[in-house]
């Protein structure tokens, strides 16, 4: 696993708290489909959100594939996230 990051963010009447994980993808034999794609690092986001008013916490776990170099910050991989 490479670097992980964790982040908080309260609005709109819930508080949700990110947390990203990087994985290399270099070890992985992919597809001959796959070679020139440059796909290097997974991305493992989970979300945990708490709605204030209804007092319930939802979990969710997505993941991204790219081909941004793995030295990328969590950090700026969390606030990207946040659009997706």
């Amino acid at each position: 696993m490479l670097p992980s990051d964790t982040n908080t963010e309260k609005g709109h009447g819930r508080v949700t708290t990110r947390q990203a994980r990087l994985y290399s993808m270099d070890t992985l034999d992919l597809d001959a489909r796959w070679d020139k794609s440059g796909l290097q690092t997974l991305v493992v986001v989970d979300r945990e959100t708490f709605n204030v008013s209804k007092e319930k916490t939802s979990y969710e776990r997505a993941y991204y594939i790219t081909n941004t170099h793995r030295s990328i910050s969590c950090d700026i991989l969390l606030n990207l996230m946040k659009y997706i």
